[in-house]
């Protein structure tokens, strides 16, 4: 039951670069994006719940389910730190042709 819980820590640890980096096109490219930018944010930290649901129903672990869950903490620092409004991201200074 260890192996189901790696299995999706890793799979919740691997989407993260690639949502951060998909939310963070969509914020720079128009501004409108931004309610659908938060809406993908909140969506893209409560689903690490869950994964820790799954693992907590599947494997009856609650130390592995409590480790899931606690990936969403590192999914909000990685979007609180890399997703952020136009006006304050350094490529707003410079913006695209």
């Amino acid at each position: 039951m260890a192996l189901l819980a790696l299995m999706m820590g890793a799979f919740s640890v691997a989407e993260i670069p690639l949502m951060v980096f998909a939310m963070r096109r969509l914020a720079i490219e128009r501004r409108d994006n931004l309610k659908l930018v938060l809406g993908l944010n909140a969506l893209f930290v409560f689903f690490a719940g869950v994964y820790a649901v799954l693992v907590l129903l599947l494997a009856s672990s609650p130390g592995w389910g409590l480790a899931l869950a606690a990936l969403a903490l590192i999914r909000l620092g990685a979007s609180a730190w890399f997703v952020r409004p136009p006006d304050i991201d350094s490529t707003a200074a410079h913006p695209r042709p």
